[in-house]
Order: structure tokens, then C-alpha cells, then sequence
């Protein structure tokens, strides 16, 4: 439940970096940035764990990082080439409408089957 807001904070951040003029909503902007991504780490990282068994935690743990760190470094490589086309404007606008289709990717890989996973839960617990 956490990945929702913490999707919706991460862009509200990326598009209000996007439309800054002043020190203050830059700090807001990185403000939002911090709280969504912090809570997109951890969260991401939790749901790694729970839905992997027990014998392949330390696989599971090691392929998160992995697909992490190559994310984190190509990201920004990637999005950068960007810039001399749209600017850093447009380059955060950009950012924040990838992460608000997050929210559906999000949804549909794992969101969906993480509720039904709690319904047959409740249904077997009664």
C-alpha cells in the first residue's frame, strides 16, 4: 500500500523540480524526491523478501541490489542524453511522467496479485 504514495510522492517531486524558480521549491522538490524514493527502496526491497522463499533470500537479495545499482547507474546515463533536446525541464518533466506510469506497471505486476495473495489468505484463515 506504501508503493502508491510513494510512486505519486517521487513524481510530484520530479515535476516540481521541473517547474522550480526559487531556492524553496527546490528544496520542497528534493524534499518529495527523498521521502518517495526512500520509501520506493525499502518497500521495493520488503517485497523482494516476502514473496521469495526462504532458501533463496540470499539470491533474491543479491539479483535486488544488482538490477538496483544497474538501474541507478544507467538511468541517469540514459535520461541525460536528453537534455540537450528538452533541457533539465523538460528532463525532470519526463522523469515524473515515467514514474506516474509506474504507478500502472506497479498495479499490474505486482498489485494486483499482492491483493488477491491477501484475499485467499483471509478466505483460508476463516
Amino acid at each position: 500500500r506504501i508503493m502508491y504514495p510513494a510512486i505519486f510522492t517521487f513524481a510530484a517531486g520530479m515535476f516540481l523540480f521541473s517547474h522550480s524558480h526559487t531556492g524553496y521549491e527546490l528544496l520542497l522538490a528534493a524534499v518529495l524526491v527523498g521521502i518517495g524514493f526512500g520509501a520506493i527502496q525499502s518497500s521495493t526491497m520488503a517485497i523482494a523478501v516476502k514473496i521469495t522463499p526462504s532458501h533463496r533470500l540470499g539470491l533474491a537479495n543479491s539479483t535486488y541490489f544488482m538490477f538496483s545499482d544497474i538501474g541507478m547507474g544507467t538511468g541517469p546515463l540514459l535520461v541525460g542524453f536528453m537534455i540537450p533536446f528538452i533541457g533539465y525541464r523538460g528532463m525532470y518533466t519526463v522523469v515524473g511522467v515515467i514514474l506516474l506510469a509506474c504507478l500502472f506497471l506497479y498495479y499490474f505486476f505486482h498489485g494486483r496479485t499482492a491483493n488477491y495473495r491477501k484475499q485467499i489468505k483471509m478466505e483460508n484463515a476463516s
